[in-house]
């Protein structure tokens, strides 16, 4: 796969939003189309397995790529859940699935939530997951949707164990999920952070300290302590690696590599990705990045998108 570097603009989005429609299923009225976004200029993004979305200023959700791949290839039976394509409506925050890498499924699932706090998913999901509509401040989506509700609880539900699926009691700050090591992990209103699930891992063993937010990616997590260092856990046989102890963050994203932005704005990537593209992103100022599987997207401070690494179904750029 060529390794490229593109920066996403209004035009390619709107192509994209064509092959986004490739999700959808037909329904008594036809078929679902996706909301028409204005794109001058973007708050957020996501970046999964096999798609990546963008909330764009005015809170429309873009989402992009799933080239040559249908849901059905990766085993299993799917169904569509909730909208096929990105419903209308003003959203604050996406996520996307990261899919389970050590067995290749899933990546076909994505989460918003709107500025009434509503909670809306779309995409493909296994059939024995159900995804209800609740409230939320914080989400993430794996193999089940967990999200943190406006008391402070956590709530998972959707297709992962019984475990995955029972978050401890208390107040929490941040909330994320991997498919591929079967753990949920979250930043208590401590500052402490703890993980349940498939807890014969080394997932289940995060750092010690004070932490503000944390996420995590294929097998491995990484954290924010209240210093802006970055604390990095898990891996094969618990060999995550963090990055310099001089460097400070204001935002962190890990998939199968990490990336944060600096408190300078610039971005560093670290990590033992499969590819090295990854790990070389643009340079400039940026106000948030999220890495997927083999590539990343960041939002710049003056609200363009850029997309780098090597992925095989154009979730790094759009094909014109």
């Amino acid at each position: 796969m060529r390794m490229n570097q593109a920066r996403i603009n209004k035009r390619d989005l709107r192509l994209g939003l064509l092959i986004a429609v490739s999700l959808t299923s037909c329904d008594g009225e036809g078929e679902k189309v996706a909301p028409t976004c204005n794109n001058e200029s973007f708050s957020s993004v996501a970046a999964g397995k096999n798609i990546a979305c963008a909330v764009d200023a005015d809170g429309c959700v873009s989402c992009w790529g799933n080239e040559g791949l249908e849901s059905t290839e990766a085993g299993g039976d799917w169904q569509d859940i909730g909208d096929a394509v990105p419903p209308e409506g003003s959203f604050s925050k996406v996520a996307v699935d990261l899919g389970n890498d050590g067995f290749d499924e899933g990546g076909f699932t994505s989460c918003g939530i709107t500025t009434a706090k509503e909670v809306k998913c779309w995409g493909k999901r296994l059939a024995e997951t159900g995804v209800s509509h609740t409230e939320a401040l914080d989400l993430s989506v794996a193999g089940e949707v967990c999200g943190i509700g406006l008391q402070g609880g956590v709530l998972c539900w959707g297709a992962g164990s019984s475990e995955e699926r029972s978050p401890p009691g208390g107040r929490w700050l941040d909330v994320d999920s991997s498919s591929t090591a079967l753990v949920n992990c979250a930043v208590r209103i401590d500052a402490e952070i703890r993980c349940w699930g498939y807890c014969d891992d080394v997932m289940c063993t995060p750092p010690e300290g004070t932490f503000v937010v944390l996420d995590l990616g294929t097998d491995w997590g990484c954290a924010l302590d209240t210093d802006g260092m970055a604390l990095c856990w898990g891996g094969y046989q618990g060999t995550a690696e963090s990055p310099a102890a001089e460097e400070r963050f204001s935002q962190i994203s890990v998939g199968s590599a990490a990336c944060g932005v600096r408190r300078d704005s610039t971005l560093l990537c670290w990590g033992d990705a499969e590819g090295t593209a990854i790990l070389s992103p643009p340079p400039g100022s940026f106000t948030q990045v999220d890495v997927g599987v083999g590539y990343a997207c960041a939002v710049s401070v003056a609200g363009d998108l850029y997309c780098w690494g090597d992925a095989p179904h154009g979730q790094d750029k759009i094909p014109g």
